[in-house]
């Protein structure tokens, strides 16, 4: 995403539009998931054993912490997507700035 360049820094603006693009594809992937997953099965589904009932509760726990933590990749992915995209404009904006700023200096 980035390479030196003398004593500084190069950012390829492309490759971080790409990489924003990717999470931004990575988090709708797991929110499509979480959907999927989010799903209980009644205690009826595990037949008429004594202990359904505590085991569809266990169950129904266990996809309660498995779509927190889905839905909280995916709002991580989201927001590095978009901290990716942001910097990408900021680095392009600023280069843009540059260019003009010398070109100026050069017109004189």
């Amino acid at each position: 995403m980035g390479e030196t360049a003398g004593n500084g820094f190069r950012a390829q603006t492309g490759q971080l539009s790409d990489a924003s693009k990717k999470l931004d594809m990575f988090s709708d992937d797991l929110g499509q998931v979480r959907g999927d997953v989010g799903v209980t099965p009644p205690s009826a589904a595990f037949g008429q054993l004594p202990e359904s009932d505590e085991l569809a509760q266990a169950l129904a726990h266990s996809v309660q912490l498995s779509t927190d933590a889905l839905g909280y990749a995916a709002t991580v992915a989201t927001n590095l997507g978009s901290g990716l995209a942001c910097c990408a404009q900021n680095y392009a904006e600023l280069d843009s700035t540059h260019a003009g700023n010398i070109t100026a200096v050069l017109a004189r």
